[in-house]
Order: structure tokens, then C-alpha cells, then sequence
């Protein structure tokens, strides 16, 4: 049977009612596999849409205009194809969704691709500390970094969100030492104050003022009736994540928890600045992140529209 399939689960495609959807950025390109058909026995507006097969002698080549989560998979997914797959490099010149089709199939042989624009957030991680001998949380600041480049990795390739730091990582000091864990009312009388202090900067691409920072706090372990792994207070610009979430088996495939925890956080944040109420930030499709049921850190074209809409 032809269709169209994903290289991984956090690579931008996915299955979608009953065809398959394809985030692609803004002036880049994506990858999918086609299964079962050639190059010839596709149907799309050449106007629009660039076609390439991926081989061995090109590889090089075009892993140079991937995001480079997408890119660090071509080469296993090259090796891996079956005898009848082709892996194919798709660019779109125009429009915002659009589609390539095998032959007049539909069902599996369609596959939906939306154009996205790239848009940029500001991240602050803070550390609390009560002197250099008391500092709860397990993570250091130092950690921070390699956090950023997973959510790039997250966001990027599936939504083409990029993060950046609006500041250097580091401690914070609280003077009275605050028993754990950290609840709403120790976390708003001495913490929340010490959020960056950073104002929004204008967009070295578009000239637009960008979001305001949102502040990450790490405070050690952190308590909420219904939030226990982590809280963002989207109206103070500030999240705080506990040091060891828990999340079902289920939702740690190939996930770390903590990473887990942070993606949605972050989520949340996002969604808030496109224009949606906190209150619809969850959903109940199973294995989506911001999942009320079992999440990942899979996005669906549902998710990928409401954190970046088509440009």
C-alpha cells in the first residue's frame, strides 16, 4: 500500500484524520518517507512545491538547509528504507497548506503540508539559594543550557520555535530558609520577585517587539494541589518546575520526565502568548504534549497551529 510516513515521532509528521501532516518552516524544508510510489505518481501545484529524493549522493547536500534535529536523522533513515521507500526533501515556494497526493489516492496517499514562520521566545533560569551551602534544588545552572538545546530541538522540528537565553543562569537568594516543598504562598512572598528583570527587546530578523521573558524557577521540590511536577503563572511571566516530576510509564518513551515536565511548561507559556486562555491549554488527545489523559512530547497538527500558526 503507498503512503506517506515519519522518520521519528518528533520530526514534524504525523497522522492526521486520514492523511498525513507535514509541519515545514518558512523558507527550510522537511523530510518524509514515501511508501510504495515514485516521484512520478505524485500529484501537487509545481508553483508551490519542490521535490527532491533524498540519496547518498546528495545527502551532504541537503543536510546543510534541515533543522539540524531533522538533519542528524537522515542518514539512519537512508539506511534504514525498505525496498520500496524513497525518502523525499519537500520545500514549498508559496501558500500555507497545501497538498501532494499519490496518483488520485487519498486516505494515506495524502499528505497535508503547512508553511510556518519561524518565531523566537526568551528564556530566564533562576536557581534558588539560601547561601552557597544551602541551595535545594538537585540542578545547577549549568544545566540550563543543554535544556535550551532539547526544547530547540522539541519546538524546532516540530513547530519551528526557536529558544534563547534572555540572560545568564544563576542563583538566587532567598534570606529565610524556606522549608520544602516550596508552595504557592512561599513561592509568591519570596520568590516571584526575583523573575528577570529584563524588558522586551526588539526582533534582530522582524524589527517586532518580541515576548516578554518568561522566568523559570528551580527551587527543589515544589508543591500545588493540581499542578505537583510544575506551574506557570502566565500573567507574572514566571514557571516553576519541581526537581523530579512524575509522570505515567507511558508518557516516558523515549522522554525524559524532566524534559517532559519543562516542554509543557513551556507550552503553556507559548500558548498563552498566541491569544489562548489558560484555561484551554489542555486537550484530550492521547499522546500529544499538554495531554489531560497520557502525553509525550509528540506535537499534532492541532498543537503545531495553536503554538504557530500558518504564516
Amino acid at each position: 500500500m503507498s503512503g506517506f510516513s515519519e522518520l521519528w515521532p518528533l520530526g514534524g509528521v504525523g497522522p492526521w484524520d486520514k492523511s498525513t501532516f507535514m509541519m515545514l518552516p518558512k523558507g527550510g524544508a522537511n523530510l518524509v518517507i514515501l511508501e510504495g510510489a515514485s516521484l512520478r505518481e505524485l500529484a501537487y501545484d509545481h508553483n508551490k512545491f519542490v521535490l527532491t529524493e533524498v540519496t547518498n549522493e546528495n545527502r551532504l547536500k541537503i543536510e546543510k538547509g534541515l533543522h539540524e534535529e531533522v538533519a542528524s536523522r537522515l542518514r539512519p533513515a537512508l539506511g534504514a528504507l525498505k525496498k520500496d521507500s524513497r525518502l523525499l526533501l519537500v520545500r514549498k515556494r508559496s501558500g500555507t497548506e497545501d497538498n501532494i497526493t499519490i496518483g488520485k489516492g487519498g486516505g494515506s496517499g495524502t499528505l497535508q503540508v503547512g508553511q510556518y514562520p519561524q518565531r523566537r521566545y526568551s528564556l530566564a533560569f533562576k536557581f534558588m539559594q539560601h547561601d552557597k551551602s544551602k541551595r535545594p534544588s538537585r540542578w545547577k545552572p549549568e544545566d540550563a543550557a543543554g535544556w535550551l538545546a532539547k526544547l530547540n530541538a522539541i519546538y524546532g522540528a516540530q513547530a519551528n520555535i526557536t529558544f534563547e537565553m534572555a540572560e545568564k543562569p544563576d542563583y538566587f537568594t532567598v534570606e529565610s530558609v524556606l522549608p520544602q516543598p516550596i508552595d504557592q504562598q512561599a513561592f509568591d512572598n519570596h520568590i516571584v520577585a526575583h523573575k528577570s528583570k529584563i524588558a522586551t527587546r526588539k526582533d534582530k530578523v522582524t524589527g517586532k517587539d518580541n515576548p516578554p521573558v518568561l522566568t523559570v524557577f528551580l527551587v527543589g521540590k515544589w508543591k500545588s494541589d493540581s499542578h505537583a511536577n510544575g506551574s506557570t503563572f502566565s500573567d507574572q511571566k514566571v514557571s516553576v518546575i519541581t526537581d523530579e516530576p512524575e509522570h505515567p510509564k507511558e508518557s516516558l518513551v523515549a522522554a525524559d520526565p524532566f524534559m517532559l515536565t519543562l516542554a509543557h511548561e513551556i507550552g503553556h507559556w507559548v500558548l498563552y502568548q498566541r491569544g489562548f486562555k489558560q484555561g484551554s491549554h489542555h486537550h484530550p488527545r492521547q499522546g500529544i504534549l499538554q495531554s489531560i489523559h497520557i502525553q509525550s512530547l509528540r506535537f499534532d497538527k492541532q498543537l503545531m497551529n495553536n503554538l504557530n500558526t500558518y504564516g
